[in-house]
């Protein structure tokens, strides 16, 4: 497989973030490959989501699916899913 990173249907939310309780999309349905030896930037104003999806690629943060008690196949880095394999994923991304 010539894949590097897929992401599918990637949404993040903080309810904390508005005291309504109504949700704040941080990430809505956001979907992405990239290929082995291919580049990727990330682009935006403050707040626009760039660091909420390095944390969820990194597996730091956990998709809305995982806080649904759904499976999460919105992130695969190598066919492998941040949140579970911590060790593999640092050895593939870097992120400070």
């Amino acid at each position: 497989m010539n894949e590097l990173l897929s992401v599918k249907n990637l949404t993040k939310t903080f309810f904390e973030l508005r005291p309504e309780k109504t949700p704040s999309f941080i990430l809505d349905n956001i979907s992405f490959n990239l290929k082995k030896g291919g580049k990727i930037a990330l682009i935006g104003p403050d707040g626009s989501g760039k660091t909420t999806l390095l944390r969820l690629l990194s597996g730091l943060l956990l998709p809305d699916e995982y806080c649904l008690k759904k499976e999460i196949n919105s992130i695969l880095i190598e066919n492998i899913k941040p949140y579970k394999n911590h060790e593999k994923i640092k050895k593939i991304i870097g992120y400070m």
